[in-house]
């Protein structure tokens, strides 16, 4: 016998849970030292910070759409947006951090007649790509802290040969992704910036200006 658990109920375990979770982080923290560091930040850098960083959420959201749209699965940007913060929601408490890319997979099997295993290699690709625009970026960055002159000249390379190699990688068993794939790069790219933009907003609410550069790349 299938049960139904109707919709009021489920949104109201997931403020539940939500606030449990808020709950244990609290528990867990130094309230006075974090009151503290709060008396100090500039709102206006944290409102930055926090736009910034739902920007590249978005961005986020957008380009798994893409990836979505190339294994047949049609979806409104709205619904889009919505199923990707619940996959966020779902990463606070699903072992791994990857627990709600496992829900979204689940999701959409469910309401389209796609198989698993098509969800799952695109949002895995959509995934990798993330990951390559995000060592992209910090081989960019490791270029303006002090290593040896030497190490500066072959650590560019890494970029192009990284892009390569993903792209034949793509090309020999993903094909179908190829026409998108620069495209996502860049949306992932524009991700990573964002994000970047909204960490040095928070360094500077809380007037920490020194070593900014090392706080990002080693964050």
């Amino acid at each position: 016998m299938k049960i139904t658990i109707p919709k009021h109920i489920k949104t109201a375990l997931k403020i539940i849970l939500s606030l449990g979770i808020l709950g244990f982080v609290i528990y867990k923290i130094d309230i006075k030292q974090l009151a503290e560091i709060f008396s100090k930040v500039n709102p206006a850098y944290l409102i930055a910070a926090l736009a910034f960083f739902a920007l590249s959420k978005l961005i986020s959201a957008f380009r798994l759409n893409n990836y979505l749209g190339k294994v047949d699965i049609d979806i409104s940007d709205k619904y889009n947006i919505r199923l990707y913060l619940l996959g966020m929601f779902y990463n606070l408490f699903l072992p791994g951090g990857i627990g709600g890319d496992g829900y979204k997979i689940y999701l959409l099997n469910k309401r389209f007649d796609v198989k698993a295993k098509r969800i799952f290699w695109a949002i895995l690709i959509d995934r990798v790509i993330g990951l390559l625009a995000l060592f992209c970026l910090a081989v960019g960055l490791s270029l303006f802290i002090p290593i040896p002159i030497i190490y500066k000249y072959f650590v560019w390379l890494l970029i192009p040969i990284s892009v390569i190699v993903f792209y034949f990688v793509i090309k020999r068993f993903f094909g179908h992704f190829l026409t998108i794939l620069f495209k996502t790069l860049g949306q992932s790219l524009l991700v990573q910036l964002s994000q970047v933009v909204s960490a040095i907003f928070i360094l500077a609410s809380i007037h920490t200006f020194d070593h900014t550069l090392e706080y990002i790349l080693y964050s």
